[in-house]
């Protein structure tokens, strides 16, 4: 008689099929106008140019002197020059004179520079004797000296559509007087779990029941990730109840749900799904852990049906749904996370036909990057994650020895 292993009762969908019919699927949200202050960690759907020349004045770079650089030719230190000094020019001023023959004037960092002047000579390289200045070098032309447009040129393109916006950059919007720019919204995201069984209350579970963690845990990443999520909340396992709930999703475009996407008996999220006109893009993929994995579409939303199980909630969350919400947010690829080498610290057994994920940490030894899986792989076992800080990919049917190449990616790219 042929064994077979329960997963052979499914037809499971490869994980690198379903990652890409995930990102075929969504697609880039429509363009908004918002606030240069709330444009922060968005990505532009314009691009972007100057208006103006910054600085729109030649200015100073150095504090130090102004001068006319024939007046100085042939400073040395053995046939030093002196000028008369006639002033002084802080930042922040415009001075309304011309620099003549024979002059100089003291200039701040940053202060314009006076009609007739050539060079600035730093502070440091002269000497003083009253009004007299003494100096022992001659400059070149323009030196010191920062030109109109230095910083920003008149009609330069600054940024191109599909940048993410960091804190220079809203400075440089600023500095153009740019008020309004056009992004790529973030999705609005909801995160729902499903389960007689779960509990959210601060007090110990009764007999029976466990706490809702994943929805907390999810909510997190998100938050991690720069992703606002509404907390929807929880579900029993009840058709009508679940109904009602996916009933009134119409305004989110992105929904998590966590539970309920099995095969078991309380398992109804596809079957409501499928009633209320919904599709089903595919069902059960070839992962471990994560297999009941659901992918589909009610109205505008896109539902990402993750397991129950924590550890299987976690990958899934990695492999689909945060690809996704960088695809749908306007990121460019890479959308999904980068792949590194690490070194094995231990053997580890992989009797599965589906690639393995386990939680792991990450330890670097004299440029060898060692990899330790955390040791709780059950799937239910969220406390397998507390300690780890990437997951590393055990491929089907397979005995890995101590010191193996493996592939892993970080959780936390941030650091």
């Amino acid at each position: 008689m042929i064994s077979r292993s329960h997963e052979d009762y499914y037809n499971l969908i490869p994980l690198e099929e379903a990652q890409d019919l995930i990102i075929d699927s969504v697609s880039i949200l429509e363009p908004i106008e918002v606030s240069v202050s709330e444009s922060l960690g968005l990505v532009l759907a314009e691009d972007i140019q100057s208006s103006i020349n910054i600085p729109d004045f030649d200015n100073s770079s150095v504090d130090g002197y102004a001068v006319i650089i024939s007046d100085l030719n042939g400073a040395s230190v053995d046939n030093p020059i002196e000028l008369n000094e006639i002033g002084e020019i802080p930042a922040g001023s415009y001075p309304d004179f011309e620099l003549t023959t024979g002059n100089t004037v003291r200039i701040m960092t940053g202060a314009p520079i006076p009609k007739g002047a050539e060079a600035v000579v730093i502070r440091e390289a002269v000497e003083t004797n009253g009004l007299k200045v003494i100096f022992k070098t001659c400059p070149s032309a323009g030196e010191n000296i920062r030109p109109v447009g230095n910083d920003i040129r008149k009609k330069e393109r600054l940024y191109k559509r599909g940048h993410t916006i960091h804190p220079p950059d809203i400075g440089v919007f600023s500095a153009i007087i740019k008020k309004k720019v056009a992004v790529y919204p973030k999705p609005k995201i909801g995160v729902l779990s499903t389960g007689a069984e779960i509990t959210s209350d601060d007090i110990p579970p009764a007999k029976g029941k466990i706490k809702d963690t994943n929805r907390p845990t999810l909510i997190s990443f998100l938050s991690y990730h720069n992703y606002p999520a509404e907390d929807l909340g929880m579900v029993i396992d009840d058709p009508e109840h679940l109904g009602e709930k996916l009933r009134k999703i119409v305004d989110l475009d992105v929904l998590i749900t966590n539970g309920g996407v099995s095969a078991g008996d309380y398992d109804y999220i596809p079957r409501i799904l499928e009633k209320l006109g919904g599709s089903i893009f595919f069902h059960r993929v070839r992962v471990k852990p994560g297999m009941p994995f659901m992918f589909g579409k009610l109205g505008k939303t896109f539902i990402f049906g993750l397991p129950g199980n924590p550890q299987s909630a976690i990958v899934g969350f990695h492999l689909f749904v945060l690809p996704a919400l960088e695809k749908i947010s306007g990121f460019g690829e890479p959308y999904f996370p980068n792949m590194y080498s690490g070194t094995l610290s231990e053997a580890v057994v992989n009797s599965s036909s589906r690639p393995l994920f386990l939680p792991a940490r990450r330890e670097s030894i004299l440029e060898i990057v060692f990899i330790h899986p955390t040791g709780k792989t059950s799937s239910g076992a969220l406390s397998g994650f507390s300690n780890a800080d990437c997951i590393v990919i055990i491929p089907p049917k397979s005995k890995l020895h101590k010191g193996h190449q493996i592939q892993y990616f970080n959780l936390y790219e941030k650091g």
